[in-house]
Formats: structure tokens, C-alpha cells, sequence
């Protein structure tokens, strides 16, 4: 097992030393993503599966660095609660000017939900570490968020308000153009 687990390290290496020249990840200009992903929520409450499909579009500098801005939408299939509309800034800087090039990213914004019963407005930020390769992507990460949310319900007399801190871990791939 070890024997492959270093053949598997060597060809990756080779992989990288092989497309060294390829000015890919560090060429400048406009680029757009459409990602899907999946979340594994874990905290308080009746959490589960979401399934996330969002667009990142900005401007590469040159330099290995991305910044970006985008907007998505993420449903809860556990749950069924209403959808989440998340708007965000993205930041990404890729290690190696290559066509195979690790990455580390953060992406922070606001996440709005609501339907009949409540609304919900959700600051978060996510931080993930990826591999792009040519014009894919793919990335595991860390999103932490502190949503606030206000619930109407014929049971009681107005709003009730409360907060909760859900932290959700992700798996997500991507295809830039």
C-alpha cells in the first residue's frame, strides 16, 4: 500500500513539474465559475444535507490572486426549509502557475432566506483549500455562519428572534470560463 501511495505521489509531482511552463493560473484577466457543491451541516437543531449551486465571476491579477464577487443558491434537502440566497466577495490565490495548481480561497458574505413563517439573514465566511486543474475545480472547505432569524407562527402573540450558530463543512466542484 505504501508503494502505491508513493507511485500516486510521484505521478502528481510529475504533473506538476510537466505543466510548470503553462502560464494558466497566473494569466490575467476576467473569469466566471459556475460551482455545485455539497454541505455536511452539523450544530443545533435539525440540520443536514444542503446542496449549493452558485456563480463567481471577477478579475485574476496576474499574480496567482482572484477576486470575486457572486451569488447562489443553497437548499436544505433534510430539512425542506426554504432556499438560501447567498450573496459574497471571493478571494483566491493559486500557489503554482500551472495548469494543475493548488489553491486556498476565503469567500465571506450574507445568506437571505425566508418564506411565510420566517426570515433569516445569515453573515458568513468560508474558508477552503482546492485543486484547479485546467478549466475545473474542485475544493473541501469550512463555512462558519451566525444566522438571525425571525419566526411568526398563528401559535403565538408576534415574532419570536433568536440566533444560532450552524457550522457547515463542504465538498464542491467547479468549471471556469
Amino acid at each position: 500500500m505504501r508503494k502505491v501511495i508513493f507511485v500516486c505521489a510521484l505521478l502528481l509531482s510529475c504533473a506538476f513539474m510537466a505543466s510548470a511552463q503553462n502560464n494558466r493560473a497566473f494569466k490575467k484577466g476576467y473569469q466566471g465559475d459556475i460551482e455545485i457543491g455539497n454541505y455536511a451541516v452539523f450544530g443545533k437543531g435539525k440540520y443536514g444535507g444542503m446542496i449549493q449551486v452558485s456563480s463567481t465571476h471577477g478579475y485574476r491579477l496576474g499574480n496567482g490572486m482572484f477576486l470575486g464577487a457572486g451569488f447562489g443558491l443553497v437548499y436544505d434537502i433534510v430539512a425542506e426549509a426554504a432556499p438560501e440566497i447567498p450573496v459574497f466577495m471571493d478571494a483566491k490565490y493559486n500557489f503554482v502557475d500551472a495548469s494543475v495548481s493548488p489553491y486556498a480561497s476565503v469567500r465571506t458574505g450574507v445568506r437571505f432566506c425566508g418564506d411565510y413563517y420566517y426570515s433569516m439573514i445569515q453573515p458568513f465566511i468560508a474558508v477552503s483549500a482546492g485543486v484547479d486543474v485546467g478549466r475545473f475545480s474542485v475544493k473541501l472547505g469550512y463555512d462558519y455562519g451566525n444566522v438571525h432569524y425571525s419566526a411568526n407562527s398563528h401559535y403565538s402573540n408576534g415574532p419570536t428572534e433568536g440566533y444560532t450558530k450552524p457550522s457547515q463543512l463542504f465538498c464542491s466542484f467547479a468549471v471556469k470560463f
